[in-house]
């Protein structure tokens, strides 16, 4: 399975017979081996908020929708995750650009089984070391091991029990896009976020962004 199959899925709750949102994001354990839990934009007649829904309510995935028992499964807390690392840039460990992660293959548990980039895919195994910032992943037939630095950081604040971790995406993280040509429309819960001919500007990607559309938008652009 692909996060880019699941990206952009209606998420139905079957005790409220509703579709209630749709997913617009991933977030990923500490090891950032694991999906634990999914952004989802939920479309009030009236707003469009940002909800999470922790892996372990999902009861199915098929078609292009995220079954969910009730409309309780989605919660405003965000859990004190990592963020996808879709889009994130890559090199191999000689220091060479393998351009950027563009998707990722999870098992039926969605553990994380291998990372898709620009210039390949690379298994798990087959990472070095990563961040927020970067992947790294190690040669063909390599041994390299590196230690990483543990680092102290403050406590996250609580809000009522529950650990917010604040989500920053700054549009330089996706600045490559700029000039690049949409080749296909980019749709979301019936909003043209892009259309196939245009050029990727500042604010398209701000716009799809806000909207959970980011990932469509670069798997659109070339």
């Amino acid at each position: 399975m692909k996060i880019s199959e699941i990206i952009g899925s209606r998420v139905l709750a079957l005790g409220d017979a509703r579709i209630c949102g749709t997913i617009s994001g991933a977030l990923l354990n500490e090891k950032r081996d694991r999906i634990k839990a999914f952004e989802v934009f939920t479309e009030d007649d009236d707003d469009c908020e940002k909800k999470y829904l922790d892996i372990r309510r999902v009861r199915a995935i098929s078609d292009g929708t995220v079954t969910v028992t009730d409309t309780d499964a989605l919660v405003f807390a965000a859990p004190d995750l990592s963020p996808c690392p879709v889009n994130l840039p890559a090199y191999d460990e000689k220091g060479v650009s393998l351009g950027h992660i563009t998707d990722l293959e999870t098992d039926e548990r969605f553990a994380v089984t291998s990372f898709v980039t620009d210039r390949g895919v690379y298994v798990k195994s087959e990472v070095l070391s990563n961040s927020d910032e970067l992947y790294v992943f190690r040669l063909p037939g390599s041994n390299t091991r590196v230690t990483k630095k543990k680092k102290r950081v403050p406590k996250p604040e609580s809000a009522g029990g529950n650990v917010v971790k604040a989500q920053v995406f700054e549009i330089s993280r996706y600045s490559y896009l700029l000039g690049k040509t949409i080749v296909g429309d980019v749709l979301l819960a019936g909003e043209t976020i892009a259309r196939k001919g245009e050029t990727v500007t500042d604010d398209m990607i701000e716009n799809a962004k806000r909207r959970g559309a980011i990932v469509r938008l670069a798997m659109n652009a070339v």
